[in-house]
C-alpha cells in the first residue's frame, strides 16, 4: 500500500460519481446507525404514533425514509467543498491511500456535525434544560465519525477501482 500513486489522477466524472456514492453511503450509514441506536435505547417506538405494532413500524419506516432524504440533501449541499478540496489535494500530491480518504471524510463529518447540532429541534419535545452545544455535539459525533470512515473507505475503493 503506497501513499503516493505514480500515475494517480481522478477525473471529473469519477469524482462526481464518487461524490454521489459518498453522499448516499453517508446518509444511509448515519440513518441506520442512528435508527439502531434509537430503537436499542427504547426511543424508537415512542416517537411513532398508533396503537398496534404494525402501525408503529410503518410510521417508523416513513420517519426513517424522511430522515434519510433530509440527511442526503444536507450532506449533498454541505460536503461538496470539502470533497472537492480532498480530491484536488489527492490529485496534486498523488495520494491514493485509504487512510487519507477515511480520515478526510471523518474530518468532514466532524465539521458537519457542528452544523447538524445547530439545526432547531423542529417541534421535537426537548426536556428542560436544553442540552448545550457541546453535549449535543458529543452525543452525535460517534455516528458522524463512523459514517465518515465508512464513506471514506467506500469512496477510496470506488476511485481506486475506476482509476485503474
Amino acid at each position: 500500500m503506497e501513499l503516493l500513486g505514480k500515475n494517480w489522477s481522478v477525473d471529473l466524472k469519477i469524482a462526481f460519481n464518487a461524490y454521489l456514492l459518498s453522499v448516499t453511503y453517508a446518509s444511509l450509514s448515519f440513518t441506520l446507525l442512528l435508527e439502531c441506536f434509537t430503537i436499542i435505547s427504547g426511543g424508537g417506538f415512542e416517537l411513532a404514533t398508533g396503537n398496534d405494532f404494525f402501525t408503529k413500524a410503518q410510521h417508523l419506516l416513513v420517519m426513517t425514509m424522511l430522515f434519510f432524504t433530509i440527511s442526503w440533501v444536507f450532506t449533498f449541499v454541505t460536503a461538496i467543498l470539502p470533497f472537492l478540496f480532498g480530491i484536488m489535494v489527492s490529485n496534486q500530491f498523488k495520494i491514493s491511500n485509504r487512510l487519507y480518504f477515511a480520515s478526510g471524510s471523518s474530518l468532514t463529518a466532524a465539521m458537519l456535525c457542528s452544523l447538524f447540532v445547530n439545526i432547531p429541534e423542529l417541534g421535537i419535545d426537548v426536556q428542560p434544560p436544553e442540552p448545550s452545544f457541546w453535549q449535543k455535539y458529543f452525543r452525535v459525533l460517534p455516528f458522524f465519525l463512523a459514517s465518515g470512515s465508512i464513506v471514506g473507505l467506500a469512496c477510496w475503493k470506488y476511485i481506486i477501482k475506476k482509476a485503474k
